[in-house]
């Protein structure tokens, strides 16, 4: 009776972080998925003019996206989860 207790308070001491580890990585793709919607209603109401001034091609625009999202789902993913 008492080594099952112990065996499952092993377990838990597991599974838990595990788990919380996940949740914090699922939270932080699910804002990056956002924040690239977000960001392409932003560009897609801008005007043709803007692309023509700021923009030399698509690439850098998906660079720096992708680049930007990347940090943003890291901190959400790492730096949130090892704070708990």
């Amino acid at each position: 009776m008492v080594s099952n207790f112990w065996n499952s308070c092993s377990a838990s001491i597991n599974i838990v972080p595990f788990s919380e580890g996940y949740c914090w990585t699922r939270t932080s793709e699910r804002q990056a998925a956002r924040m690239r919607v977000g960001y392409l209603k932003a560009v897609l109401r801008q005007e043709v003019s803007y692309f023509d001034l700021h923009v030399t091609s698509t690439t850098d625009v998906i660079t720096s996206v992708s680049s930007d999202i990347l940090v943003i789902q890291d901190v959400l993913s790492d730096k949130v989860w090892k704070n708990n």
